[in-house]
C-alpha cells in the first residue's frame, strides 16, 4: 500500500550562499561572476530539491540548465559530495574555534 508521506526539501541560506561563492561548476566555464546555486533534481509539479543538492553556475549556464535533463552535468553526485563536505569541514571548523 503507498504512502502519501512527502519530505520536505532542507532549506538552508548559509548553504546556498556558500554553494554560490564557488564558479561555475559546468565544463569549458568556470566563471566566478553571477553564481547562483542551481537545484538539479525537481519533484515535478513546480517543486525542487533541498538546498543540500544545489551545485553552483553562474547566470549564463543557470538559464541554459533550467530546460535540459539533470544528466547535462557531468558528475554531478560528485559535485554535491565534495560541496556537502567541504561545507561541514568549514561548520566543524567554526565550532572548534568557538
Amino acid at each position: 500500500m503507498g504512502s502519501n508521506f512527502k519530505v520536505k526539501p532542507i532549506r538552508d541560506k548559509k548553504y546556498r550562499l556558500f554553494v554560490a561563492s564557488f564558479p561555475c561548476c559546468m565544463p569549458n566555464c568556470g566563471s566566478r561572476y553571477g553564481v547562483v546555486p542551481h537545484h538539479p533534481y525537481t519533484g515535478g509539479l513546480s517543486t525542487k530539491c533541498g538546498d543540500d543538492f544545489c551545485v553552483p553556475l553562474c547566470f549564463n549556464c543557470h538559464e541554459g540548465m533550467n530546460n535540459k535533463r539533470k544528466d547535462a552535468i557531468p558528475n554531478l553526485r560528485d559535485i554535491i559530495t565534495r560541496l556537502r563536505a567541504d561545507y561541514e569541514a568549514r561548520n566543524d571548523k567554526h565550532k572548534e574555534e568557538s
